[in-house]
């Protein structure tokens, strides 16, 4: 089975019809609430495909949000 990963940023900010459309197509969906401080996991080559969601941050706001910095390094190595 062919799994995606998306990182989500705030709560209220979701896949909507694209997680209906990966679901019919039998793939499995890992979320990462990355608001929620949600780990990343280590192994991303289990994953076929990465989807980032937005949000009101900006990727330099690494004080506010300091996941920001494991969720680009987690983009750079996929």
């Amino acid at each position: 089975m062919k799994k995606v990963i998306v990182f989500q940023h705030v709560q209220n900010e979701g896949l909507e019809k694209i997680e209906q459309y990966l679901l019919k197509k039998g793939l499995f969906i890992e979320k990462i609430r990355l608001f929620e401080n949600e780990d990343i996991p280590k192994n991303l080559s289990q994953f076929s495909l990465m989807i980032s969601l937005g949000g009101p941050m900006n990727t330099w706001m690494i004080e506010k949000y300091p996941w920001i910095v494991k969720e680009k390094n987690a983009i750079k190595e996929f």
